[in-house]
C-alpha cells in the first residue's frame, strides 16, 4: 500500500510539472512543483488511509468481511 501510494504521489507530481512547462515555466520551476506537489499528494493519502484505518477499529462499525478463525 506504502508503494501506491508513492506511485500516486509520483503520478500526480509528474502531472503538475508537465502543466508548468506547458503554461511556459521553466525546468527548474517544473521540478520545484514536480516535488511540492507529489509530497502534497503522499501526504494527503497517508492520511486519508490513515483516518480510514482509524474510522473502521471504532466500536459500533460493521466490518464487510467475515471475521477470521484461525
Amino acid at each position: 500500500m506504502i508503494v501506491g501510494i508513492i506511485l500516486v504521489g509520483g503520478v500526480i507530481g509528474i502531472l503538475a510539472a508537465g502543466a508548468a512547462l506547458v503554461l511556459g515555466q521553466g525546468v527548474w520551476m517544473a521540478l520545484l512543483v514536480y516535488s511540492g506537489t507529489g509530497t502534497l499528494a503522499v501526504l494527503v493519502c497517508a492520511g486519508l488511509v490513515a483516518l480510514r484505518a482509524d474510522r473502521a477499529a471504532q466500536p459500533g462499525t460493521r466490518s464487510l468481511t467475515r471475521p477470521q478463525r484461525g
